[in-house]
């Protein structure tokens, strides 16, 4: 394969990363708002009971969705990360170290640095932790009036 193949590929891989890194940054923020918003919705608005439950269970199909969406997301970041340093491996330059943890030798990294103890937690766990968080709060919202019905 030539040269310049491998600089296409390059470019098209870093696209693609760009797209997929951009998406889970964004996948909790759009999950919080929908939640806010039906949240808001179902207990300041909507006084039926049916159509409160509804609405929570409308919000627990939409963050389910988009919790799998943000895996999908970090699973191709994931291909398309080691992708890259597979073609840099082939163009026989130095790495850009994109994972918290370098896993090469430092010479072959433009800039490396390890991680400090705050760094250590992955950012993608917290944001996929927090998503997974709203989605059992919606569970519990969903499932509070029935624990009060069986209580009575």
């Amino acid at each position: 394969m030539s040269q310049d193949a491998f600089i296409a590929q390059y470019r098209e891989c870093y696209q693609h990363l760009r797209a997929h890194d951009a998406l889970v940054w964004q996948t909790p923020s759009i999950a919080a708002t929908i939640n806010g918003a039906l949240i808001v919705v179902a207990f300041r608005y909507i006084q039926d009971i049916i159509v409160r439950e509804v609405l929570l269970l409308l919000g627990m199909v939409l963050t389910t969705a988009l919790l799998y969406a943000l895996i999908k997301h970090r699973y191709f970041l994931f291909i398309e990360q080691q992708s890259l340093t597979k073609i840099e491996k082939e163009l026989n330059v130095k790495h850009i170290q994109r994972t918290t943890l370098p896993y090469l030798k430092n010479d072959e990294y433009w800039f490396s640095r390890q991680p400090r103890w705050y760094h250590s937690c992955p950012a993608y766990e917290v944001l996929k932790w927090s998503v997974i968080l709203m989605l059992v709060l919606l569970v519990f919202l969903f499932a509070y009036p029935f624990f009060r019905i069986s209580q009575l």
